[in-house]
């Protein structure tokens, strides 16, 4: 599908993309977005219930 084009309300379509958390996992002090990256609606409880991870950056 090379030749298409996509419209949509995006806001109610990807609801779990307005959050973004980038997890350090105590990489010798380098952050590396790719190693973890979670989309999420309500991302509080989960990464609350991680232990030994350091939460670098929240985004909304």
């Amino acid at each position: 599908m090379p030749h298409t084009f996509f419209i949509g309300d995006h806001a109610n379509m990807f609801p779990h993309l307005k959050k973004k958390a980038v997890i350090d996992f105590k990489s010798n002090g380098h952050i590396f977005d790719n190693r973890i990256v979670l989309n999420g609606i309500d991302l509080k409880a989960f990464l609350d219930s991680l232990p030994d991870v350091k939460v670098v950056k929240v985004r909304q």
